[in-house]
Protein backbone atom coordinates (compact mmCIF):
# COMPACT_ATOMS: atom_id res chain seq x y z
CA UNK A 1 0.00 0.00 0.00
CA UNK A 2 1.16 3.20 -0.76
CA UNK A 3 2.73 5.51 2.32
CA UNK A 4 -0.38 8.89 2.41
CA UNK A 5 0.72 9.36 6.27
CA UNK A 6 3.76 11.31 7.29
CA UNK A 7 5.89 9.55 10.19
CA UNK A 8 4.43 10.83 13.69
CA UNK A 9 7.55 12.50 15.13
CA UNK A 10 9.56 10.85 17.95
CA UNK A 11 9.72 13.70 20.74
CA UNK A 12 12.14 12.18 24.07
CA UNK A 13 9.97 12.19 27.09
CA UNK A 14 12.41 14.36 28.82
CA UNK A 15 11.69 16.99 26.04
CA UNK A 16 7.88 16.25 26.51
CA UNK A 17 8.06 17.02 30.04
CA UNK A 18 9.91 19.72 29.39
CA UNK A 19 7.67 21.70 27.44
CA UNK A 20 4.67 20.73 29.60
CA UNK A 21 6.17 22.10 32.65
CA UNK A 22 7.04 24.98 30.55
CA UNK A 23 3.62 25.55 28.96
CA UNK A 24 2.78 25.66 33.04
CA UNK A 25 4.87 28.47 33.92
CA UNK A 26 3.95 30.31 30.73
CA UNK A 27 0.18 30.16 31.48
CA UNK A 28 0.95 30.70 35.28
CA UNK A 29 -0.43 27.36 36.71
CA UNK A 30 3.03 27.39 38.22
CA UNK A 31 3.95 31.03 39.71
CA UNK A 32 6.90 32.49 40.35
CA UNK A 33 8.37 31.18 43.43
CA UNK A 34 6.16 28.25 43.24
CA UNK A 35 7.38 24.82 44.21
CA UNK A 36 8.26 22.13 42.15
CA UNK A 37 6.78 18.76 43.85
CA UNK A 38 8.93 15.91 41.65
CA UNK A 39 6.66 12.58 42.71
CA UNK A 40 3.36 14.79 42.12
CA UNK A 41 4.08 16.15 38.65
CA UNK A 42 5.18 12.98 37.71
CA UNK A 43 2.27 11.29 39.19
CA UNK A 44 -0.09 13.96 37.75
CA UNK A 45 1.91 13.30 34.30
CA UNK A 46 1.58 9.56 34.56
CA UNK A 47 5.94 9.01 34.85
CA UNK A 48 8.72 7.97 36.96
CA UNK A 49 10.65 10.74 38.81
CA UNK A 50 13.44 10.24 36.90
CA UNK A 51 12.60 12.39 33.57
CA UNK A 52 11.04 14.58 35.40
CA UNK A 53 14.20 14.96 37.62
CA UNK A 54 16.49 15.58 33.93
CA UNK A 55 13.63 17.68 32.67
CA UNK A 56 13.89 20.08 36.06
CA UNK A 57 17.82 20.20 35.16
CA UNK A 58 17.28 20.83 31.75
CA UNK A 59 14.69 23.99 32.77
CA UNK A 60 17.61 24.99 35.73
CA UNK A 61 20.03 25.17 33.25
CA UNK A 62 17.95 27.71 31.31
CA UNK A 63 16.76 29.80 34.37
CA UNK A 64 13.66 29.30 34.69
CA UNK A 65 13.64 26.48 38.09
CA UNK A 66 16.03 26.74 40.58
CA UNK A 67 17.38 24.12 43.33
CA UNK A 68 17.38 25.33 46.88
CA UNK A 69 19.27 22.64 49.09
CA UNK A 70 17.40 20.96 51.21
CA UNK A 71 14.79 22.97 50.75
CA UNK A 72 13.35 21.84 47.05
CA UNK A 73 12.94 23.45 43.35
CA UNK A 74 11.25 26.63 42.54
CA UNK A 75 9.83 28.64 39.71
CA UNK A 76 12.70 31.30 39.67
CA UNK A 77 11.71 35.07 41.08
CA UNK A 78 13.17 37.50 38.33
CA UNK A 79 13.35 41.15 39.41
CA UNK A 80 13.34 43.43 36.71
CA UNK A 81 16.65 44.27 36.63
CA UNK A 82 17.53 40.36 35.70
CA UNK A 83 14.45 40.83 33.16
CA UNK A 84 16.04 43.91 31.61
CA UNK A 85 19.55 42.04 31.49
CA UNK A 86 18.00 39.19 29.31
CA UNK A 87 16.16 41.27 26.98
CA UNK A 88 19.57 43.49 26.09
CA UNK A 89 21.22 40.24 25.62
CA UNK A 90 18.10 38.89 23.45
CA UNK A 91 18.22 42.04 21.63
CA UNK A 92 22.26 41.67 20.86
CA UNK A 93 21.38 38.19 19.58
CA UNK A 94 18.44 38.65 17.57
CA UNK A 95 19.57 42.12 16.21
CA UNK A 96 23.01 39.88 14.93
CA UNK A 97 20.44 37.36 13.68
CA UNK A 98 18.79 40.08 11.14
CA UNK A 99 22.15 41.12 9.85
CA UNK A 100 23.64 37.66 8.98
CA UNK A 101 20.42 36.70 7.60
CA UNK A 102 20.13 39.89 5.21
CA UNK A 103 23.65 38.84 4.18
CA UNK A 104 23.93 35.59 3.77
CA UNK A 105 19.90 34.86 2.16
CA UNK A 106 19.42 36.79 -1.69
CA UNK A 107 16.03 38.66 -1.45
CA UNK A 108 13.42 36.35 -2.56
CA UNK A 109 14.90 33.85 0.48
CA UNK A 110 14.26 37.14 2.63
CA UNK A 111 11.09 37.71 1.49
CA UNK A 112 9.66 34.43 1.82
CA UNK A 113 11.24 34.44 5.35
CA UNK A 114 8.87 37.93 5.60
CA UNK A 115 6.23 35.94 4.05
CA UNK A 116 6.24 33.30 6.83
CA UNK A 117 6.15 36.13 9.97
CA UNK A 118 3.26 37.61 8.24
CA UNK A 119 1.41 34.89 7.90
CA UNK A 120 2.29 33.94 11.94
CA UNK A 121 1.87 37.36 12.51
CA UNK A 122 -2.30 36.89 11.44
CA UNK A 123 -2.16 33.92 13.81
CA UNK A 124 -1.00 35.85 16.81
CA UNK A 125 -3.45 38.73 15.80
CA UNK A 126 -6.64 36.08 15.48
CA UNK A 127 -5.42 35.00 19.09
CA UNK A 128 -5.63 38.13 20.51
CA UNK A 129 -8.91 38.66 19.30
CA UNK A 130 -9.69 35.32 20.95
CA UNK A 131 -8.70 36.93 23.62
CA UNK A 132 -6.61 33.73 23.75
CA UNK A 133 -3.26 35.19 25.55
CA UNK A 134 -1.10 31.92 26.16
CA UNK A 135 -1.57 31.44 22.58
CA UNK A 136 -0.80 34.62 21.71
CA UNK A 137 2.49 34.23 23.31
CA UNK A 138 3.27 31.00 22.71
CA UNK A 139 2.87 32.31 18.38
CA UNK A 140 5.65 35.50 19.92
CA UNK A 141 8.17 33.01 20.93
CA UNK A 142 7.56 31.16 17.40
CA UNK A 143 7.65 34.43 15.48
CA UNK A 144 10.97 35.21 16.95
CA UNK A 145 12.74 31.86 16.56
CA UNK A 146 12.00 32.13 12.81
CA UNK A 147 13.54 35.11 12.76
CA UNK A 148 16.17 33.44 14.37
CA UNK A 149 16.62 30.76 12.16
CA UNK A 150 16.49 32.68 8.96
CA UNK A 151 20.15 33.35 9.55
CA UNK A 152 20.55 29.68 8.89
CA UNK A 153 23.35 29.92 11.93
CA UNK A 154 22.98 26.76 13.96
CA UNK A 155 25.26 27.55 17.13
CA UNK A 156 23.36 31.02 17.15
CA UNK A 157 20.13 28.97 16.95
CA UNK A 158 21.08 26.31 19.49
CA UNK A 159 22.58 29.25 22.16
CA UNK A 160 18.95 31.18 21.76
CA UNK A 161 16.76 27.90 22.44
CA UNK A 162 19.36 26.30 24.98
CA UNK A 163 18.89 30.09 27.01
CA UNK A 164 15.45 29.97 26.17
CA UNK A 165 15.94 33.73 25.59
CA UNK A 166 11.99 34.64 24.39
CA UNK A 167 10.48 32.32 27.09
CA UNK A 168 12.55 33.54 30.28
CA UNK A 169 12.77 37.57 29.06
CA UNK A 170 9.55 38.00 26.97
CA UNK A 171 6.83 35.82 28.25
CA UNK A 172 7.65 35.90 32.00
CA UNK A 173 7.94 39.95 31.69
CA UNK A 174 4.68 39.37 30.36
CA UNK A 175 3.40 37.63 33.33
CA UNK A 176 4.71 39.97 36.35
CA UNK A 177 3.60 43.07 34.64
CA UNK A 178 -0.15 41.26 33.66
CA UNK A 179 -0.52 42.92 30.03
CA UNK A 180 -4.17 44.52 29.48
CA UNK A 181 -6.02 43.43 26.67
CA UNK A 182 -5.16 46.16 25.18
CA UNK A 183 -1.47 45.75 25.29
CA UNK A 184 -1.59 42.87 23.94
CA UNK A 185 -3.29 44.50 20.83
CA UNK A 186 -0.26 46.90 20.85
CA UNK A 187 2.05 44.18 20.27
CA UNK A 188 0.61 43.12 16.86
CA UNK A 189 1.00 46.54 16.23
CA UNK A 190 4.54 46.69 17.10
CA UNK A 191 5.48 43.74 14.76
CA UNK A 192 3.33 44.86 11.78
CA UNK A 193 5.96 48.13 12.66
CA UNK A 194 8.90 45.15 12.98
CA UNK A 195 8.02 43.57 9.72
CA UNK A 196 7.65 46.36 7.24
CA UNK A 197 11.19 47.39 8.54
CA UNK A 198 12.44 43.91 7.75
CA UNK A 199 11.00 43.96 4.34
CA UNK A 200 12.87 46.92 3.27
CA UNK A 201 15.87 44.43 3.75
CA UNK A 202 17.93 47.46 4.92
CA UNK A 203 20.65 45.54 7.15
CA UNK A 204 21.50 48.42 9.81
CA UNK A 205 18.08 50.15 9.91
CA UNK A 206 16.73 46.14 10.62
CA UNK A 207 18.78 45.84 13.17
CA UNK A 208 18.00 49.24 14.71
CA UNK A 209 14.45 48.05 14.57
CA UNK A 210 15.09 44.46 15.88
CA UNK A 211 16.77 45.80 18.82
CA UNK A 212 14.05 48.76 20.03
CA UNK A 213 11.24 46.19 19.04
CA UNK A 214 12.76 43.47 22.16
CA UNK A 215 13.99 46.66 24.35
CA UNK A 216 11.18 48.85 23.78
CA UNK A 217 9.33 48.20 27.46
CA UNK A 218 12.86 49.55 28.81
CA UNK A 219 13.37 52.45 26.27
CA UNK A 220 9.90 53.74 26.95
CA UNK A 221 9.98 53.03 30.95
CA UNK A 222 13.33 55.52 30.69
CA UNK A 223 11.56 58.09 28.89
CA UNK A 224 9.14 58.29 32.06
Amino acid sequence: MKSVLDTLPRIPLRDQIIATIREAILLNRLAPGDKIPEQELANQLGVSRAPVREAIRVLEQQGLLETRPKVGTFVTQMSRADLDDGSHVRAALESFAVEFAIERLDRAQWADTCDKLSALLEEIREAVQRKDWSTATRLDIKWHEILVDSAHNTVLSQIYRQADLPMRFGAIRRLIAVPTPREYEASVGHHEELLATLRRCDPVECMQATRFHILRHIIERSRK
